[in-house]
Protein backbone atom coordinates (compact mmCIF):
# COMPACT_ATOMS: atom_id res chain seq x y z
CA UNK A 1 0.00 0.00 0.00
CA UNK A 2 2.96 2.55 0.39
CA UNK A 3 3.68 1.99 -3.27
CA UNK A 4 0.16 4.15 -4.10
CA UNK A 5 1.23 6.86 -1.22
CA UNK A 6 4.71 7.32 -2.82
CA UNK A 7 5.05 10.49 -4.89
CA UNK A 8 8.67 10.26 -5.97
CA UNK A 9 11.01 7.40 -7.61
CA UNK A 10 12.82 7.42 -4.32
CA UNK A 11 10.02 7.19 -1.89
CA UNK A 12 8.89 3.59 -4.91
CA UNK A 13 12.14 2.80 -4.17
CA UNK A 14 11.92 2.52 -0.58
CA UNK A 15 8.65 1.23 -0.37
CA UNK A 16 9.76 -1.45 -2.60
CA UNK A 17 12.68 -2.17 -0.28
CA UNK A 18 10.49 -2.27 2.99
CA UNK A 19 8.43 -4.71 1.13
CA UNK A 20 11.44 -6.73 -0.14
CA UNK A 21 12.25 -6.82 3.52
CA UNK A 22 9.18 -7.95 5.22
CA UNK A 23 8.42 -10.79 2.48
CA UNK A 24 11.26 -12.69 3.53
CA UNK A 25 9.60 -14.23 6.14
CA UNK A 26 6.43 -15.40 4.38
CA UNK A 27 7.37 -18.41 3.12
CA UNK A 28 9.13 -20.23 6.26
CA UNK A 29 5.86 -18.72 8.55
CA UNK A 30 3.60 -20.35 5.72
CA UNK A 31 5.73 -23.74 5.83
CA UNK A 32 5.71 -23.64 9.46
CA UNK A 33 1.40 -23.11 9.11
CA UNK A 34 1.17 -25.92 7.11
CA UNK A 35 3.38 -28.16 9.58
CA UNK A 36 1.23 -27.47 12.30
CA UNK A 37 -2.09 -27.28 10.71
CA UNK A 38 -2.47 -30.11 8.77
CA UNK A 39 -2.26 -33.63 9.26
CA UNK A 40 1.35 -35.29 7.46
CA UNK A 41 -0.79 -37.07 4.72
CA UNK A 42 -2.55 -33.65 3.50
CA UNK A 43 1.00 -31.69 4.12
CA UNK A 44 1.84 -32.65 0.72
CA UNK A 45 -1.66 -30.75 -1.16
CA UNK A 46 -1.26 -27.85 1.64
CA UNK A 47 1.89 -26.93 0.49
CA UNK A 48 1.54 -27.20 -3.53
CA UNK A 49 -1.43 -25.15 -3.03
CA UNK A 50 0.13 -22.01 -1.16
CA UNK A 51 3.05 -22.38 -3.56
CA UNK A 52 1.33 -22.40 -6.79
CA UNK A 53 -0.39 -18.83 -5.78
CA UNK A 54 3.31 -17.27 -6.01
CA UNK A 55 3.59 -19.24 -9.06
CA UNK A 56 0.31 -18.61 -10.66
CA UNK A 57 0.90 -14.86 -9.33
CA UNK A 58 4.24 -14.61 -11.40
CA UNK A 59 2.66 -15.90 -14.66
CA UNK A 60 -0.37 -13.45 -14.46
CA UNK A 61 1.16 -10.29 -12.98
CA UNK A 62 3.39 -9.47 -16.01
CA UNK A 63 0.17 -9.22 -18.33
CA UNK A 64 -2.03 -7.47 -15.91
CA UNK A 65 -0.27 -4.92 -14.08
CA UNK A 66 0.83 -3.15 -17.18
CA UNK A 67 -2.61 -2.87 -18.47
CA UNK A 68 -3.96 -1.65 -15.05
CA UNK A 69 -1.15 0.73 -14.96
CA UNK A 70 -1.68 2.13 -18.45
CA UNK A 71 -5.39 2.43 -18.11
CA UNK A 72 -5.39 3.26 -14.58
CA UNK A 73 -2.47 4.82 -12.91
CA UNK A 74 0.51 3.08 -11.11
CA UNK A 75 -1.07 4.13 -7.68
CA UNK A 76 -4.38 2.65 -9.16
CA UNK A 77 -2.60 -0.55 -10.36
CA UNK A 78 -0.91 -0.86 -6.46
CA UNK A 79 -4.04 -0.34 -4.49
CA UNK A 80 -6.10 -3.12 -6.52
CA UNK A 81 -2.91 -5.43 -5.78
CA UNK A 82 -2.81 -5.13 -2.60
CA UNK A 83 -6.48 -5.35 -2.45
CA UNK A 84 -6.51 -8.59 -3.79
CA UNK A 85 -3.47 -9.69 -1.91
CA UNK A 86 -5.76 -8.87 1.44
CA UNK A 87 -8.73 -10.79 -0.14
CA UNK A 88 -6.74 -14.13 -0.82
CA UNK A 89 -5.14 -13.88 2.47
CA UNK A 90 -8.66 -13.09 4.26
CA UNK A 91 -10.22 -16.19 2.44
CA UNK A 92 -7.46 -18.66 3.24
Amino acid sequence: MAHALATTVFGFGVARGFLGLSESGNFPAAIKATAEWFPKKERALATGIFNSGANIGAVVAPAVVPWLTVTYGWQAASLLQVRLDLSGLCSG
